[in-house]
Order: C-alpha cells, then structure tokens, then sequence
C-alpha cells in the first residue's frame, strides 16, 4: 500500500500552474492542498503518509482518500460547466487508479528485494 500511495503522490506542476502536459499517474499540484488532504481512514496523514502506514497492522483493510473538494475532478476528469459557470474539458489524471493497478508489480518487486 505504500509504494501504491507514495507513487500517487508524486507531484507533479498542475497546468493551472503553467504545465503544458501531464503524465497519468501523478498527483498535478499547483499548491499542497491536495497532497496534504490525504487520509488514512479517519485520520489526516498528508504527505508524512510512511510513519502512519507503518503502524498498520497485517491483515488489516485500510482505506486511503483525498478528501480535497476537487479529488476526484483531478482523478477522473471533468468535462462541462462548474457551480461559478466556468467551462471545463479536464482530462483525467487517474493518480489514484493508475498507480493502485500497479499493487501486483508492488508486490512482485518487494518479493525479489527479500528473495522469494
């Protein structure tokens, strides 16, 4: 779950913030505030997300979420006319998804580090 997490947040400059091109799989930041609204369960954890994770325990299921009114505009796109009227065609930038498919090659690569 951490490698997972980690490689979603790993920014990347928002075309708000003058970036001419994204690459799927990165969180796009034109400040922090989507970095740092990230929760494990019910709990704040930001970008200090390694300290927090460590103490969970195997076997158990735990949910991760940023919580960032526009999260999910960022993740999956949006295509039409906000609540202020202003016109969208944003693509996806799927940092959730992209690297949450990855879990098996995550899994796989650790396997290797301790040789199994």
């Amino acid at each position: 779950m951490q490698d997972v997490i980690e490689a979603a947040q790993t920014p990347q400059r928002a075309i708000s913030a003058g970036a001419e091109t994204f690459e799927v799989g990165k969180i796009p930041v034109a400040s922090t505030d989507l970095i740092n609204s990230l929760h494990l369960g019910a709990t704040k954890i930001g970008g200090d997300f390694t300290a927090v994770i460590g103490l969970i325990e195997p076997g158990t299921i735990q949910t991760f979420e940023w919580q960032q009114p526009y999260a999910a505009r960022i993740e999956f796109g949006f295509s039409g006319t906000d609540e202020l009227g202003r016109e969208y065609e944003q693509a996806g930038r799927f940092f959730v998804g992209a690297n949450a498919v990855r879990f098996p090659e995550f899994v796989e690569k650790h396997k290797r580090e301790v040789g199994l």
